[in-house]
């Protein structure tokens, strides 16, 4: 029973490390391909469209890749 308990532990905590990882490497590509860039000069200054919320979500919602086991692989650095 014991044991049971700590593979199931084991393979949750893998879980939520495998959709961490997508994550983060999802708003990694997205922002390295200018994803959610939306930008405009004013003058010498550079003003972005988005504030960090907005960003934020614009990153979220995007798909960069064509599926999360893409993402994945290059955030584990295996591609």
């Amino acid at each position: 029973m014991k044991l049971k308990i700590v593979l199931l532990l084991s393979i949750l905590i893998n879980l939520w490390f495998a959709t961490s990882i997508i994550r983060l490497e999802k708003f990694h590509y997205s922002t390295m391909i200018g994803m959610c860039s939306e930008t405009r000069i004013e003058g010498n200054k550079l003003l972005r469209e988005y504030d960090d919320l907005q960003m934020y979500n614009c990153l979220s919602q995007n798909q960069p890749r064509t599926s999360d086991l893409w993402n994945l692989a290059y955030g584990l650095r295996i591609l």
